[in-house]
């Protein structure tokens, strides 16, 4: 990609790296964005005015703390409320002792008690139209298309972009239409 490294070290006082990038064209960087998505951070006026914004409850399920805690971050900036589970198991329980009270499920592949996969077939079950965020670290048994046969409505690969998180979140609410006071 015509970019490079140069390294100076000297002993006892440390290592400085330098870092060099090619600079991107208007049209490439305008390419990449329209393919991918713009995945920087909003403005808090942004936010407001972005069509993002809601009041919907996310369940979310995951069994690393920090993962947990950035997404509750990340939704509640946008003004959805959100349940935080540990496990599958634990999210199966709320959510088929109060099936109503969740408007989308996010959940993580691998966890313990039960998997995103077995969350996801016994939710199905109950309601076979709630939307659902499957996610996923480096995985060569999931992506989009294997996602969509285990009954989720959208997969997204972690790291998951704040913009990508909260489009994926706001275009499956649409869909269902599910909008609580936006």
């Amino acid at each position: 990609h015509d970019g490079f490294i140069d390294v100076e070290s000297s002993f006892e006082k440390g290592t400085l790296f330098k870092l060099y990038f090619p600079v991107v064209e208007t049209d490439a960087l305008s390419d990449s964005l329209a393919e991918y998505g713009d995945d920087r951070e909003s403005t808090p006026a942004e936010k407001t005015t972005s069509g993002l914004m809601g009041t919907e409850t996310i369940l979310v399920a995951d069994d690393e703390a920090d993962i947990r805690d950035t997404l509750k971050g990340i939704i509640e900036e946008y003004g959805y409320r959100t349940v935080l589970f540990r496990d599958g198991l634990e999210a199966l329980e709320a959510f088929q002792a109060q099936p109503r009270r969740f408007d989308l499920i996010i959940t993580d592949m691998t966890m313990p008690g039960k998997t995103g996969m077995e969350l996801i077939q016994e939710v199905r079950s109950t309601d076979p139209k709630i939307p659902i965020i499957l996610c996923s670290g480096f995985s060569e048994v999931v992506n989009d298309e294997s996602a969509l046969k285990m009954g989720a409505n959208k997969y997204l690969m972690k790291p998951i972009p704040e913009g990508a998180l909260i489009r994926a979140l706001r275009q499956l609410l649409d869909e269902t239409g599910i909008r609580k006071g936006a």
